[in-house]
């Protein structure tokens, strides 16, 4: 469990950053090239995290999507070469919110255990 919990701490860490390099809007975004790297490279750390959490784990946090966190570059970056930064602006502006308030969820009922 402490393997777990090390692996959700790092996503949450991951989705904070995420919101400071996002905070002040899609344009700030958009003219940043060192904020859209940080803001993919901290996607792909979520990705990377999730695929370390066992089966078992995952299947007992269900609301979780987590096949999609274990190919969210792909579902989001799609060809890493020719990133559309509206896809990521859209996953980090509508789906994050929604993946923070789950890695939330589980964390604190991982602590209680």
């Amino acid at each position: 469990m402490d393997s777990d919990l090390h692996w959700l701490v790092r996503m949450n860490q991951s989705v904070r950053h995420i919101k400071q390099y996002c905070k002040r809007g899609y344009g700030s975004f958009s003219d940043s090239i060192q904020r859209q790297h940080a803001v993919l490279w901290n996607l792909e750390l979520i990705s990377l995290a999730s695929r370390h959490l066992p089966k078992a784990f995952r299947e007992r946090y269900h609301e979780v999507d987590w096949e999609r966190l274990d190919h969210l570059c792909k579902f989001v970056i799609g060809d890493p070469w020719e990133v559309k930064r509206e896809s990521v602006w859209r996953y980090v502006d509508e789906e994050l919110p929604q993946l923070e308030h789950q890695i939330r969820n589980v964390l604190t009922e991982c602590q209680m255990k």
